[in-house]
């Protein structure tokens, strides 16, 4: 009896998706992840083309070994440019076998007023996609959280440069159901310092104007002082959310005039200082 072994060399190259890569790490790259099946022992390499979004002409930019299944792009501009890409292996017969294309994201956005901002991002391409999370970044302050969510792109804005002096954006694109994401670039975008010093205050229990609170964004390392017209310090202040409430040592201060003294770091660590004086009226 006589056994025949018979291989049948019938490949198919697939790209599964695309992404920036993921935080919480840096968008310096961009990986590929690809399936090649049904390639009876295959040999050489498999190579990664990528085009700008748009453009015609695609170039090679790296190859990996036919027994991996994921590239990295280290070369790509991740906050300039969404970008197309295709894999493709030449089998034993001396063909090509080419990928399905699958599309990167671009997310931009600018300031448009000292505590405002818009952004816009282009859409995914290789798989149907359900929709599109926004997550930002307080910078310094913690990590990644889901901030909006959008049935496609657009463009969106928002009053929102007192939440932190740094903030940092990403789009998070979900498959339709499926489990395939893919992330976008960041961007960062940070909002000078702004300040509004009240000149008095009331501290009476009627509720109204009860606290002296500096209305201030966009700063970090802020400390608020209080003295007396004689040049004692009454009370320290380190946070931006805080006030003085009028009294000294839990009991009511006398009205009249004090000094404060505000200093704070922007996100370059330029100092500022602010002093004056305020009016208490019980």
């Amino acid at each position: 009896t006589i056994f025949w072994d018979v291989n049948i060399d019938n490949p198919t190259l697939s790209a599964e998706w695309v992404t920036v890569s993921p935080p919480p790490g840096k968008d310096g790259s961009i990986l590929l992840k690809y399936h090649l099946k049904n390639a009876y022992k295959p040999q050489g390499n498999v190579e990664i083309n990528r085009r700008i979004f748009g453009q015609n002409s695609f170039w090679n930019v790296g190859s990996v070994n036919v027994s991996d299944s994921l590239f990295e792009d280290a070369s790509a501009l991740t906050d300039e440019f969404a970008y197309d890409y295709q894999a493709y292996f030449i089998n034993r017969c001396g063909d090509t076998i080419s990928s399905n294309i699958h599309t990167s994201i671009l997310l931009s956005g600018e300031k448009t007023g000292p505590m405002s901002m818009k952004f816009t991002f282009s859409p995914y391409f290789g798989f149907e996609v359900e929709r599109y999370e926004l997550y930002r970044q307080l910078v310094g302050k913690g990590t990644y959280e889901l901030y909006a969510t959008y049935p496609g792109p657009l463009l969106d804005s928002f009053t929102n440069g007192e939440d932190n002096y740094g903030q940092r954006y990403r789009i998070k694109a979900y498959e339709l159901g499926g489990e395939r994401f893919s992330w976008s670039n960041d961007f960062t975008l940070y909002f000078e310092p702004v300040m509004f010093v009240p000149n008095a205050f009331t501290p009476n229990q009627n509720g109204v104007n009860e606290v002296f609170k500096p209305v201030i964004s966009g700063v970090r390392d802020y400390k608020l002082m209080i003295y007396d017209r004689w040049g004692g310090k009454i009370t320290e202040i380190n946070h931006e959310t805080q006030g003085w409430d009028g009294n000294v040592d839990g009991s009511p201060a006398q009205d009249g005039i004090y000094v404060y003294y505000i200093e704070f770091k922007d996100y370059t660590d330029k100092i500022y200082q602010f002093s004056g004086t305020i009016h208490l009226l019980r």
